[in-house]
């Protein structure tokens, strides 16, 4: 008679085989829930900078592996109750509760980061030559951060993060350009702008008064200066005021007419200070 053999037991067929028990999973999970916030706090700038819909995928799929670690190793359960959906009550439980919860405060998180910039501020003759000192407005809103301006840059820092991406208004006045008013849209943390302003031209102020060879005023005298590019007409006193665009102390060609007729062609010297008086010695 033959003999009987038997079917190996299952306990003997699944020796030696090691589970990837409880321990196991949480050593795994929690190992990579370290080195994903590790990642999350180190490149969190970059993160801000990103385009709202990849920053999305990245923060979502971030979320899993917490959510993994203590629903998948640690065996832990949440339930949250309360939210009204189309006049019902909406309960979400275990790890749905959580992983939606974590991604909400993480988007959160992202939506409050404040974010830096800085103006850079460049003569337009020279657009190598910084302005030194002046003060520089960024206005957004109803709010205005003024910065003093210093060796020709101004940062910004704490700009509320709702306006990335919006036009903002930046405000330049300095001591000897005008002021420049420029519309800006910041994109990205730590940019940098930058800005030309036109020096004022130089200019004198120059007054005086004509008077005949006797001494006596003469009105309506009309004086042009400097290729009669400046002109100044005077008053029943005699008495004329102008503004020539030169530098103090600079020669210029001066012209007098009566009506129509010349009566005065030569040169003088611009100047502020004092009176600049003209005498017509065929009056």
């Amino acid at each position: 008679m033959a003999a009987t053999r038997k079917p190996p037991s299952a306990t003997g067929a699944g020796k030696g085989k090691k589970e990837f028990g409880t321990l196991s999973w949480a050593i795994f999970l929690g190992s990579a829930f370290v080195i994903t916030f590790y990642l999350f706090v180190t490149y969190k700038e970059e993160l801000y900078q990103l385009a709202p819909q990849y920053s999305a995928i990245i923060i979502l799929i971030a979320a899993l592996v917490p959510t993994f670690l203590l629903f998948g190793g640690l065996k832990s359960t949440a339930k949250y109750t309360g939210i009204q959906v189309l006049g019902g009550s909406l309960d979400l439980g275990g790890a749905a509760a959580f992983y939606l919860a974590l991604v909400y405060f993480t988007f959160s998180q992202t939506r409050e980061s404040p974010f830096t910039a800085t103006v850079n501020v460049f003569s337009k003759a020279d657009s190598t030559e910084s302005v030194a000192a002046g003060q520089v407005n960024l206005l957004y809103g109803q709010s205005s951060l003024p910065r003093p301006l210093s060796e020709g840059q101004a940062t910004f820092k704490e700009i509320p993060a709702d306006y990335k991406g919006k036009p903002l208004l930046v405000l330049v006045r300095a001591e000897g350009y005008l002021p420049q008013k420029q519309r800006v849209t910041i994109l990205r943390e730590n940019s940098t702008i930058n800005i030309y302003l036109d020096k004022v031209a130089d200019q004198v102020v120059m007054n005086g008064t004509v008077i005949d060879k006797k001494g006596q005023p003469i009105s309506n005298a009309i004086l042009y200066f400097g290729n009669e590019k400046s002109k100044a007409v005077t008053d029943s006193l005699g008495m004329y005021s102008v503004t020539i665009p030169c530098k103090d102390g600079e020669e210029r060609n001066v012209k007098i007419y009566l009506g129509k007729k010349l009566e005065f062609n030569g040169h003088t010297t611009i100047s502020e200070k004092g009176n600049r008086d003209f005498m017509l010695v065929n009056i």
